[in-house]
């Protein structure tokens, strides 16, 4: 049976609601917690009128605020374009006009990094901010840049999602991975609703296995 990775977590919300879903350092969400947060940005992101479809960069720290935006994003059927953090300027500067990205979501550093790459991209609606802004705000012009507080703002939390979004087919392209670019431009590989179900699949039978391995006792045991 084909599914989804928001599928997958609606459904362990339902039987381990309180089971741990993320950690990162102290910092914990339950499966329950990760579905509510989620919804939270995935309503922000309803509020920008967004096109099933449409290519949204992600440039951001691994956190478990990226991973929420990450799949608030598949839930609104966006397609989800994330950077290497390895990437120099000039290489996110030819992604972000290949993929005609419309949202960057990034935090600060990374949109210091690249701001003065952005004015070339044409396509580029609006920037998202995984955390608040300075209070100067002299980043960018303040019609594009919001913060996921300024979203949260004026979104309805409590309406449901509406029923398209819920619709999501396996088929539909989820992500595209752009290589590195160490023997020319960064190329981009799409990945399927379906090809993220299976991906993340095999790292998790990977990382149980290697778990399994690390803690076994030693023959001489």
């Amino acid at each position: 049976m084909q599914t989804t990775i928001s599928h997958q977590i609606f459904e362990r919300s339902l039987r381990r609601s309180n089971h741990v879903a993320l950690r990162q350092q102290q910092q914990c969400l339950s499966y329950a917690e990760l579905e509510q947060r989620v919804d939270h940005y995935a309503a922000g992101l309803r509020q920008l009128n967004l096109q099933p479809g449409e290519h949204i960069a992600v440039h951001a720290n691994k956190s478990i605020d990226t991973v929420c935006a990450v799949l608030a994003c598949l839930l609104c059927r966006l397609t989800v374009v994330p950077f290497n953090p390895l990437l120099k300027p000039a290489q996110i500067e030819h992604i972000l006009l290949d993929a005609d990205i419309t949202v960057l979501i990034s935090n600060l550093a990374g949109l210091k990094q690249i701001q003065s790459r952005l004015g070339h991209c044409h396509t580029l609606k609006r920037v998202i901010l995984t955390e608040d802004m300075p209070q100067s705000r002299p980043l960018l012009n303040n019609q594009k840049l919001l913060t996921w507080s300024d979203l949260a703002s004026t979104a309805v939390i409590d309406e449901p999602l509406p029923a398209e979004t819920n619709a999501l087919d396996p088929k539909s392209i989820a992500m595209i991975l752009y290589t590195s670019g160490s023997t020319g431009a960064p190329k981009g590989v799409m990945l399927s609703q379906s090809n993220l179900c299976v991906g993340s699949a095999v790292v998790k039978d990977y990382l149980t296995l290697a778990c399994l391995l690390y803690t076994s006792p030693s023959p001489r045991d």
